[in-house]
């Protein structure tokens, strides 16, 4: 469980350095595909360690891990619009704006946010549920985000402009 967090922290540090530097957008999904992987391992980790026995325990763990998913994909479509995006020969490339690394903060403390909320309700086993599903949360914001901005790209747009340069 811990691993989780340390590795999620690394990432969100990672994520964070990187968004006010132009970087190019490829339809490609290797990376989230990566970090949902280790994501979904470590949510293995975290089933073996609960007594999930009784179904509405079950059920109750289905829905607070697609409440968390439908969180991510929500924070992504608000994201998207703070993106400055370019094509240039046909390459689609995005900077960050300082607007753009506050609402990846947002969707973190979002994410843990509403773990604490679980916590708080005292659903049984829920308990750090969200420390255990955070890297597939980002893997689902990430792939999300891609997905929006080479939308934008095609004109299919989210509340902002394509510049062709």
């Amino acid at each position: 469980m811990m691993m989780n967090v340390l590795i999620g922290v690394v990432v969100m540090g990672f994520v964070l350095a990187r968004q006010l530097r132009v970087r190019e957008v490829e339809n490609k999904w290797v990376a989230q595909f990566i970090m949902g992987g280790i994501g979904f391992v470590g949510f293995l980790e975290f089933l073996q360690h609960q007594s999930m026995q009784q179904p509405m325990a079950s059920l109750t763990l289905v829905l607070v891990v697609l409440g968390s998913l439908v969180l991510a994909v929500a924070t992504a479509f608000v994201r998207v619009p703070s993106y400055e995006v370019t094509v240039v020969d046909g390459k689609v490339f995005r900077k960050g704006t300082v607007k753009s690394v506050i609402l990846w903060l947002l969707t973190i403390v979002l994410h843990v946010g509403y773990d604490q909320l679980v916590t708080l309700l005292h659903v049984p086993g829920m308990a750090a549920v969200g420390t255990s599903t955070l890297l597939i949360y980002l893997a689902v914001s990430f792939g999300m985000q891609k997905f929006l901005i080479l939308k934008r790209v095609k004109g299919e747009s989210w509340g902002a402009t394509v510049i062709d340069a």
